[in-house]
């Protein structure tokens, strides 16, 4: 098939990627920030995420914007009258998932999801002037890192244990 050709032929850039602290930082918010600060300032869209929820056992994903962080929470809107909203009332576990290519990162954030946001965040927000949106707040509890190297292969680290963050090396 002649798709399957082209697919065999891609390649992830090759470039020069950020290399990684000798040290993670005790903190997987502080790393995440830093590299969405990146990610903004490199990547066409870096605020793109993709929100995984559950309904009836099946997995439901779809393409986000982030917001704005606070206090280690990311916040997304929706239309209130969405299917996510819907599922985020009946099963608050999420998983989010940022792709950026330009830096050869990704980050997987496992997380609880609610339905309040502090006053501070208004300014950053649509739904501060529209009814139709309801502001969702995740809080992590796992993050996973993956850093394409430029010499060819990845590294990934996960933190897990939000009361006591413990980072492994995968």
């Amino acid at each position: 098939m002649f798709i399957n050709n082209q697919l065999k032929s891609l390649r992830l850039s090759q470039t020069s990627y950020p290399t990684l602290p000798d040290e993670y930082p005790s903190n997987p918010f502080d790393l995440f920030e830093q590299w969405l600060t990146d990610a903004v300032h490199k990547e066409t869209e870096g605020n793109t995420l993709v929100l995984s929820t559950q309904h009836d056992g099946t997995v439901d994903s779809r393409i986000v914007l982030l917001k704005a962080i606070h206090n280690e929470s990311l916040f997304i809107e929706s239309r209130t009258a969405r299917r996510k909203v819907d599922q985020l009332r009946q099963h608050n576990q999420v998983a989010v998932n940022f792709y950026w290519p330009v830096t050869g990162r990704q980050v997987r954030i496992q997380g609880i999801a609610s339905f309040e946001y502090p006053e501070q965040i208004n300014d950053y927000l649509d739904a501060s002037t529209r009814d139709d949106l309801t502001v969702v707040q995740i809080k992590p509890t796992r993050y996973e890192f993956y850093q394409s190297l430029t010499e060819g292969g990845f590294k990934r680290f996960e933190y897990t244990n939000p009361t006591d963050w413990t980072i492994h090396t995968l």
